[in-house]
This record gives C-alpha cells, structure tokens and sequence, in this order.
C-alpha cells in the first residue's frame, strides 16, 4: 500500500482565501507523520472562465449550476433556463467548456494513481465541482478511495450522497480530523473490513450502505495543530494563481456563544456545545500564521466571536497592524466592540435580521432593536463595514411587523443599508422540528433547486444542496413589505453617495452641541442647548433607560420626555421602549 493521502477544495471557495478545511486536515494528518498533499485548486479556477462571470455567479451564489449543467448533461437546457432568470447574458455552453477544461487540468496535472484516498471537502457551493471530479477519477482509478467531508455533511446527507453516487466510497459527518486520520491510520491494516471501527464515516459494505455512530468532539482545542496551508502554494494550474494577498482563516471557537436562534441550523455540527482555544493559543497561532504567510488579512470563521473578547485584546496587543473579518451578534458589549476594532476588524456580517422586537423574539434572538441600532452606529462611529440581512415573509410575522420596521429604518437610515431576505426553513433548526409554532404546515424546494438537481439526488440529498427552503405557511397573511423594499433601495443609494462617511455627524462646543446631515444635496442642523445636549451625550455610546437619563441629569422624566419627543420627531435621536440613543456619530 502506497498509504498517500490527496486533500482537494474545489471550487467556489474563495480563490484569495486558504481553505481553513483542508489546512486543518493536512496538519492532522502530518502530525502522525502521514503523508498527504493538499490541493486549493479552487484558486486556479478564475482563469477558466471570464472574470466578470466568475464574479457574478459567485456573489449570486449560482456556482452550483454550471457544474451541475456538466454532471447532468441531459438538465442542460433546463438549468441554463433558470440561470438566465438571474443572468440574462450568462453563455452557459461557454462557461461549462471553462468548467471541462479546468476539470481536464486537474485530471492531467498529477498521476492520481499514486494515492490511495483522495479526499474532497464541500461546503456551499463546492459539491458539484466535487462530484465531477471525483467521477472523472474514479472512473480512471477504480481501486483509488473516494472520501467526502465538510461542513455540510451529517449522517442524513452523507448517506444520501452514497446513495446516489456511487463513486463515493466514504462519506465522513462531524469534526474530520480524528475521523479522517484514523481512515488514512487504518489504510495500512490488514482487516476485514478497514472502516466497522471508525466512528462519524458513512460507507459501503457488501452492497449495503452503513452509518457508522458520531465521532466525540475534540473537547481542547489547543491540542489541535496549528494548520497548514503551506500547499496552496504548490500546483498551480495557472501560472500566478498563487500571486494575491491572501486571507488567513482562523477559528477561535467552535459552536455559538448564542445558538438559540429557531431558524438557524449551524450549532447543530457542533451538537450545540461551545468550545474555545484558550487565549494563548489563539494568539500565538495569529501571530505564527500572519508572519508564515506574510498577509495581514485575516478571517475568523467562528459561527459568532462575541464571546472570545480576552482572546481579541491579546491580539490587539500584537501590534501586527491587521485587518480582520469576523461575525458578530448584538449581543457583544461596547467595551468588548471596541477591543475587537483595535484589534484590528474592519468588516463585519451581525446578525441583525428583524426591526422588530415582536419577530426577533419569535426568532429567539436574544437581542432587541435597540441592540440592533446601537451596533449599526458602533460601525458607524469606528469606520467598520457592515454586512447584515433583514429577513422578511416569515410566516409567523405579522402585518404590523412591515410597519414597525419601516418606521425603525427612518432612523436606522444613519448607517449601513441592509440585504432583503426571504425567510428560508434551516433543515433540522427548531423551526423546521417545530413548525406549527412559526405558522408553518410545510415546505417547497425553490424552481432553482428543482432545475439543478435530478429528483433522486434531491429527495437523499436536498439537506445538502439548499441554501434556502421556501416555508409554506399554515395561514396566509397579507403583509405588504414593498415600501420596506422601496426605501432600503433609496437608502442604499444614499449610502453609496455618502462614499463611506457618516450620514449624520455631530460636534460639540461646550455649552451647545450641533447635529448635522452629512447627505448629498441635504443641509439640515440642530443646535441642542441644556438637557438636550446632556441627554444626546449621555446616550452617545450605548442606550440609556429613562430613570439613567434622570438620575445623571437631576431633570424631571416629564422635562426628559419632551426633549426626547423633539429630538426624536427630528430623527436624530432614537426613543424605543424606554431606551434612549443618540444617532449622530461624533466629528472631531
């Protein structure tokens, strides 16, 4: 036995970022002085097809499609008609040439005769790409182990995609480093069966498809080696594939320091349990990993770092200058806000979802629109961008809900517009096992699952393959979320002429404070004089409860409530459920 490992990542993983998946594995392996090569051929990809088209299919998240048009020859024409409903210009015969060629590079770069397990990690996106290649190597070389892993995958979807592709051998769900190395370990041995041993695999045996019980989660993470991404500097299909300002993956944790949230799904790999490396060694693996790799950029794919706050001070410390990209809650404090941005984080996704305190506790969010607010002007106040999604067409909403959250945005308008979502049903989150209690009776697959993917991949597989379920509600409402949909388009528009700076400043000269729009064609200012200025200072940073704003002031709650009430017909200052905050961002 030639006991040599290949790790593949396909596309559409980022092509300037390391696939945090594989360098994991690849330092898991290479711990037990295995040997493994890891392939990021995801990065080569871009040269395949034209740039503009690489982009748009992947901001669209429409990359699937044109591997699938390649597996599924005979769903062609059906697939390149639901693509063009989202580009009218996509050649699709050109891009599925692309597509074939770069499968053929892969194929004739390596003898993959050499390995004896090649192994694909997925997440979304990636799948098709994987199954067209692994076919293609399979059918080359029949006695060569075909191993699926990744994010995606749990007992359900593993044994599914065994189910219907044949040309899998092995399908891993849960934490792969453990389960993988003991597959490779047990390569070597003489048994009658090499996998009734390993726990959390999905395999083949005697015709027959077993599901082998879950693998226990690594409970310190500090044991797990730093990873290796050293690989993706090798093997270029393209010449300069290599050649970009990488960004480096990080995971501080894993697990949700929340995971409560009924229409998410992601805590469930991780069984719902956090798990932390312990500051030091998040330190120490950002400051051996950012000079290894000579980048800057850094990423952390923590499902939430709200909670790492004493890790993210150390690596403030480093003085390493970085640029960082995490997801956040609302449920993080300033202070711990503020440790993150000297840190170095400069991008953001929060999960602000609704602008309704009626929706976000049916979500089981755990924070408020106050809380939302606040972390919007935090961006706004440390110059970070903010990605966030409001989430509408929830069956359990209500047609007030449309209302509330437009009259919130004529505040929230300030800062960052958000993405417009439809709901979509999470397999296997508390709203998908509980679906009464959200106003649902069921649920579709949408017209572009439906096109993509044979009826008998979709009814193993469908887990795996939808980014979004369309619920089916047990009473129809009739909500109208157009003026919600109309004004974020203003308001986004607005944004992009603001060029990045605050829309709403103020300055202040000691016995008065100036409020002032910063919008294009849009002059309007406020002189706030006395309690008003104290109120808007004092609820500056964080909100502040009425009894706060009396007690600091020594003012009467009649005497605060109508400067509020002036203040807030103004909309520079947001009054909500007894909370206060002041909208403006401060200019020095």
């Amino acid at each position: 036995m030639k006991n040599k490992t290949a790790l593949i990542s396909l596309p559409w993983h980022p092509f300037d970022y390391f696939s945090l998946q594989i360098g994991s594995l690849t330092a898991a392996i290479r711990s037990a002085q295995l040997d493994v090569t890891a392939y990021h051929y995801y990065k080569d990809f871009i040269h395949f097809i034209p740039g503009d088209i690489y982009s748009e299919l992947h901001r669209k998240s429409l990359g699937e499609a044109v591997f699938a048009a390649l597996l599924y020859p005979k769903r062609f024409h059906i697939i390149e008609t639901e693509l063009h409903k989202k580009i009218a210009h996509l050649n699709l015969s050109q891009v599925v040439k692309g597509c074939e060629n770069y499968l053929l590079s892969i194929m004739q770069q390596q003898n993959w005769n050499d390995f004896d397990i090649i192994g694909f990690t997925i997440s979304h996106e990636q799948l098709m790409a994987s199954l067209c290649l692994a076919q293609r190597l399979k059918n080359k070389y029949p006695k060569t182990s075909i191993v699926f892993g990744g994010a995606l995958l749990s007992e359900i979807t593993g044994r599914g995609l065994l189910l219907t592709h044949p040309f899998i051998d092995v399908a891993v769900y849960g934490e792969g480093e453990q389960t993988l190395l003991q597959l490779v370990q047990n390569n070597t041995e003489e048994k009658h069966s090499k996998y009734d041993d390993i726990k959390g695999i999905v395999f083949r045996q005697n015709k027959k498809i077993i599901v082998n019980p879950p693998q226990k989660l690594i409970r310190n993470m500090d044991e797990l080696p730093y990873p290796d991404f050293s690989d993706y500097f090798l093997n270029d299909l393209v010449q300069g594939s290599s050649d970009v300002l990488l960004n480096i993956p990080f995971e501080t944790s894993r697990g949700c320091c929340w995971g409560k949230c009924v229409f998410c799904n992601l805590a469930l790999q991780w069984d719902n349990k956090l798990r932390h490396k312990s500051p030091k060694r998040v330190v120490d693996e950002v400051r051996l990993q950012v000079h290894k790799y000579e980048s800057n950029k850094i990423l952390f794919t923590d499902t939430n770092i709200s909670a790492s706050h004493e890790s993210i001070r150390k690596i403030a410390k480093l003085n390493l200058n970085l640029r960082i990209f995490a997801e956040v809650s609302a449920h993080i404090s300033y202070e711990n806000f503020v440790a993150l941005h000297k840190s170095g984080l400069r991008s953001i996704q929060v999960g602000i979802e609704s602008f309704s305190d009626y929706v976000l506790k049916k979500y089981n969010k755990g924070t408020t629109v106050m809380k939302n607010l606040e972390m919007l002007k935090w961006c706004s106040m440390l110059g970070i961008d903010v990605g966030y999604n409001i989430i509408i067409n929830y069956p359990g909403e209500r047609p007030q809900d449309a209302i509330v959250t437009l009259d919130t945005m004529q505040y929230a308008k300030n800062y960052s517009a958000p993405s417009i979502i439809d709901y979509s049903l999470s397999f296997n989150s508390d709203a998908f096992k509980n679906m009464r209690r959200h106003n649902i009776s069921s649920y579709k697959i949408p017209s572009y699952y439906r096109a993509i993917y044979p009826k008998s991949m979709l009814a193993e597989c469908f887990p795996l393959l939808t980014l979004w379920i369309k619920p089916i509600p047990i009473k129809k409402k009739s909500i109208n979320w157009q003026p919600v949909k109309d004004f974020v388009a203003k308001w986004s528009n607005e944004q992009e002429l603001a060029r990045g700076k605050p829309m709403l400043i103020w300055r202040d000269s000691g016995k008065f404070l100036v409020v002032e729009t910063n919008r294009s064609g849009i002059n309007d200012s406020w002189i706030l004089k006395g309690l008003q200025r104290d109120i808007y200072l004092l609820c500056d940073k964080e909100s502040a409860p009425i009894e706060k704003i009396s007690q600091e002031t020594g003012a009467s709650k009649t005497r605060i409530n109508k400067a509020i009430a002036d203040l807030s017909n103004h909309k520079v200052l947001f009054y909500h459920n007894g909370r206060v905050l002041s909208l403006a961002v401060q200019q020095c």
